[in-house]
């Protein structure tokens, strides 16, 4: 596993050599409506419910986002903060401590030495964490790979009044005033001698020591000066040090602020606007700086790759009174001890942006850096890290509707209501080239990865691009040649598809270690979500197979689900996510950032869609539901053989599904998907039923009742007395009796249309039929098609959703010519029926494969 980096260049936004911990793809979440309406067998039922398969498909929502940031720290007040590369601390008033983020070596495990311990002052190296009790001991956790937390033994009797800690190396000041140092560095240079220090900052590779006169020494691997205590110096009463990767800063008695050391990304560049500031406190890390004024506003300046230096808008005027630099982010707290974080892992990709308010937000898709959100107007809306431009929504989208969306490491994706793939972001990189390959195309499914682009066009073909690393871009493997493709998912290094026979293939860099599990052999499966490197299947039954990496049990799927129905499911770089048809999320995996627990703000809310990122994920929230009611009556009477028509009192939202749950309704009768019973009856009496009306949120049961009245009978003349018409019956004419109140169903009369999508194809391709049945009383017919081609047949369920249409697609055919029927099995409430005409097909032999 690996990081995503910016490259300044901007030749290529790859990956950096630090320790593994990378970022995430995201797999596009409106696709599954497509799944469902595609891929999801749907089984027998006497229930009526709306044409839709789940709630996510009819309802939009708000946005909550939850992880970005522990719930603890988001809600917490505290009095001091520290920040390693990637991994967080803050010191609660009462002397515990909270730690968050990257936990590879245990940094954010705080010991279980320092429960009951009061804590006063907290240190982050790049991966690694310190603490400083009140009795003026010293502990350490995390990397020891330069031998940085092996306090030494000669603190054990000695009482520490501060600590520091920097990439691989740490300090402590004693009550004395002198200064032991341990890790990469372990010497202190002999102008310390003698002298008492005030206080330290700890460096990439170098260490500052604030003498009692007001003077500093400075010592370690001399780059660019940053050992050298500057020049400028001179005379100059010193009260405060910080230290970052490849510079120092200090804070003299006057006020100034003073920086030397590298200035490759400015960071020694102190701004002219502060020489008539007052400033407070200062703090450095990695290549920039902060300072804090008098009046609490925090001014930022050095490296932005990582939005380290944007300061939040809102911040300046909230009155704070700490700041804290890390390698990649910064943090402050306010006066009543909140805590606001920037940079790296606080790109404001988890604040949902206030352009949203108000609006009914359809799908969502969490990145590394980023967000998206599609409104029910078709429009996107980015928010986080726009470094690479990937929030940048481009115009090209205006006056669009927008179908789906998709953010992949440093870019997205939109796909368009015409099927049309719009990309940005990725400084321009190959993961926004859309292939001219698909001009002309109407693409049906997106999916973005770390750094490649996946497609789906209408005819099942799969297209790639981006960056090729061993084949998870390339062109898919040739098993998928003959297949149709419903969906795709995209990984770190690997790629996954699912056909529309509910099968999933995987192909790529990680496509080894990433091989569809057996366990999967003869199920449907009718969605599929790609993290880092795990992958999930959702199965017909409901079940969540995950296979791929566990570091973080993200393939440990919870036994809890095992009786539960799930609608959907999402992966985060390292996490999981399913959707269950109750609105509810159950999530499993990483947690260094809340992405798995802190789901606080979506308990007891009914969610439709959940897209999960690196260390953040996106849930959207259907207000305003409505549990099922449903009105209890004795409904209009009817009549034998004369139509029947009668509503019933039914709300709820999500519009809850009918089922009759006891009794009978009165033969020849239905109960209909717009909640009304129609029909012809057919048997005179008095039934009396049950309607029962669920939604996601509970069920609603009412008793009706409908009395059927015999048909009328016309009087009986003798034999050979005209009729009132004039005439006679003829002999041995036998009249209507009594009692024969039986009737037939009268079966309304059925139209078959179909038509050819293509009627040309080749021995490669399928031809597909399109069909159309129409009924005279304009109910949505029910029943099977039948198509027959030659000697094959293809049948299909007409059901009540699909409106009287259905798309057959035939098998693969030899050359020649062939003639086509189409029939129609009628129903209870609609005669059988054959299209008038046939159709004719003509197949031709398909040109070899190019080699």
């Amino acid at each position: 596993m690996v990081n995503l980096h910016h490259n300044p260049a901007g030749v290529r936004l790859r990956r950096a050599v630090d320790p593994p911990f990378r970022t995430y793809l995201v797999a596009f979440v409106s696709a599954l409506a497509l799944l469902w309406a595609v891929a999801t067998p749907v089984q027998a039922t006497t229930a009526i419910s709306p044409e839709v398969k789940d709630a996510s498909s009819i309802l939009g929502g708000r946005v909550v986002p939850f992880g970005g940031m522990p719930a603890t720290v988001r809600s917490g007040e505290f009095i001091s903060v520290a920040a390693g590369l990637r991994h967080y601390l803050a010191l609660r008033a009462d002397g515990s401590i909270v730690a968050w983020g990257d936990n590879r070596y245990g940094q954010t495990d705080v010991p279980a030495e320092l429960t009951g311990e009061t804590v006063i002052a907290v240190a982050a190296g790049d991966w690694y964490s310190l603490a400083l009790t009140a009795n003026g001991q010293v502990t350490a956790w995390g990397d020891d790979s330069a031998g940085q937390i092996d306090v030494p033994q000669s603190l054990a009797t000695t009482s520490v009044v501060a600590v520091a800690a920097g990439e691989a190396h740490s300090l402590a000041l004693t009550s004395d005033g002198h200064v032991i140092a341990w890790g990469s560095q372990t010497e202190t240079p002999p102008a310390l001698t003698g002298r008492t220090v005030t206080a330290v900052a700890a460096g990439g590779d170098h260490s500052m020591a604030l003498l009692d006169s007001g003077e500093i020494v400075s010592w370690g691997w001399i780059v660019d000066g940053i050992a050298d205590v500057a020049e400028t110096l001179g005379g100059k009463t010193i009260t405060a040090v910080a230290a970052g990767v490849d510079h120092s800063l200090v804070l003299t008695s006057d006020g100034e602020v003073m920086a030397w050391g590298s200035d490759a990304k400015g960071q020694s560049s102190v701004p002219p606007s502060l020489e008539h500031v007052t400033i407070s406190g200062i703090a450095a890390s990695g290549d920039h700086s902060l300072v804090l004024t008098s009046d609490g506003d925090v001014i930022a300046w050095g490296d932005n790759d990582y939005g380290q230096t944007a300061v939040p808008a809102g911040l300046n005027g909230s009155h704070v009174s700490v700041i804290a630099a890390g390698p990649r982010g910064s943090m402050a707290l306010s006066s009543a001890g909140k805590l606001t974080a920037w940079g790296a892992d606080f790109n404001g990709q988890a604040d949902v942006p206030a352009s949203l308010a108000g609006k009914t937000v359809t799908a969502i898709s969490a990145a590394y850096f980023h967000s998206l959100a599609l409104t029910s107007d078709g429009k996107v809306h980015a928010w986080g890290s726009d470094f690479a431009g990937q929030t940048d929504v481009p115009e090209s989208l205006d006056g669009k509707e927008v179908s789906a969306i998709a953010a992949g490491g440093w870019f997205s994706l939109a796909l368009t209501s015409d099927g049309k793939v719009i990309a940005w972001g990725a400084k321009g990189g190959p993961q926004i080239d859309v292939p001219a390959s698909l001009d002309g195309k109407i693409v049906t499914a997106i999916a973005a990865g770390e750094d490649h682009s996946l497609a789906v066009t209408m005819d099942g073909k799969v297209t790639t691009w981006g960056y090729g690393v061993a084949g998870d871009n390339a062109v898919p493997p040739a098993e998928l040649a003959d297949e149709s493709v419903v969906a795709v998912a995209a990984g770190q290094d690997f790629s996954l598809a699912l056909t529309t026979d509910g099968r999933v293939l995987s192909w790529g860099d990680s496509a080894a270690n990433l091989e569809v599990p057996g366990s999967l052999t003869g199920k449907t499966v009718i969605a599929i979500a790609a993290g880092d490197l795990h992958a999930l299947a959702l199965t017909s039954d409901g079940h969540v197979t995950a296979w791929g990496a566990d570091n973080f049990g993200q393939t440990d799927v919870p036994t809890s689900l095992n009786a539960t129905a799930v609608n959907s499911v999402a992966a985060g770089a390292s996490s999981s996510y399913a959707l269950t048809s109750d609105g509810r999320v159950t999530a499993w995996g990483a947690n260094q950032f809340g992405q798995t627990d802190g789901t606080d703000g979506i308990q007891g809310k009914f969610v439709t869609a959940v897209s999960g990122g690196a260390y953040h994920a996106l849930a959207i929230v259907a207000d305003g539901l409505q549990t099922p009611a449903i009105q209890a009556a004795t409904l209009a009477s009817g009549q034998v053989g004369t139509a029947y028509d009668s509503p019933l009192v039914v709300s709820g939202t999500p519009q809850p599904t009918l089922a009759i749950t006891a009794g009978q309704l009165p033969p020849g009768l239905a109960l209909t998907p717009d909640r009304r019973i129609v029909g012809t009856p057919t048997n005179a009496g008095t039934y009396a039923f049950t309607v029962t009306a669920t939604n996601v949120l509970d069920s609603a049961s009412a008793g009706f009742t409908i009395s059927i009245d015999p048909a009328t009978i016309p009087p009986i003349r003798p034999p050979g007395q005209p009729s009132a018409g004039g005439g006679s019956d003829k002999a041995g004419g036998t009249p209507t009796q009594p009692g024969n109140n039986s009737g037939n169903v009268v079966k309304a009369t059925a139209r078959v249309t179909a038509k050819l999508k293509r009627k040309t194809v080749t021995t490669r391709t399928r031809a597909h039929v399109i069909i159309r049945v129409q009924t005279k009383n304009a109910t949505r017919p029910t029943g099977t098609i039948t198509v027959k081609v030659g000697k094959k047949k293809v049948t299909k369920r007409l059901r009540v959703k699909n409106n009287g249409r259905l798309t057959i697609m035939l098998p693969k055919l030899r050359k020649g010519g062939y003639r086509i029927t189409t029939k129609f099995s009628g129903s209870r409430t609609a005669k059988a029926a054959s299209a008038k005409k046939s159709l004719k097909l003509r197949v031709v032999k398909a040109k070899p494969k190019a080699r």
